[in-house]
């Protein structure tokens, strides 16, 4: 485990506590600590993946450049996408995800229009 990785549990540990002035303090601190251990890190990265940039004859190499990008900058993935139906299920599948919204966009427009609501439009002269 890493420095970083125990100031994150540590961080972690303290937003779980009660939120008293010393307790917020300290929570500032921590994070300043991390983001400076995280900079460090980032920039030997950097230092030692710069010195690379060059191929044999000499010259720049973009591709290298992009290397170092995806390593510094890593995407990170895409979040989990699921969502609860009326009867409670875990729907996880694109398709069936986009007609669990749509059901529930009617669901909510006929609610509106039952409870007697009306639409506001506003017309704008340009």
């Amino acid at each position: 485990m890493s420095i970083v990785d125990e100031k994150l549990n540590h961080l972690d540990k303290l937003k779980n506590e009660s939120k008293t002035p010393l307790t917020q303090e300290k929570i500032r601190l921590l994070e300043s600590e991390i983001q400076n251990c995280c900079a460090a890190e980032n920039a030997k990265l950097i230092s030692e993946q710069v010195g690379n940039l060059s191929t044999l004859s000499g010259t720049f190499s973009s591709h290298l450049m992009y290397n170092v990008k995806r390593k510094v900058c890593a995407r990170k993935p895409d979040p989990p996408m699921a969502k609860r139906d009326v009867n409670g299920n875990l729907i996880t599948a694109p398709n069936q995800l986009k007609h669990l919204y749509l059901d529930e966009y009617i669901d909510r427009l006929l609610k509106f229009f039952h409870s007697g609501g009306k639409f506001r439009i506003k017309l704008f002269h340009l």
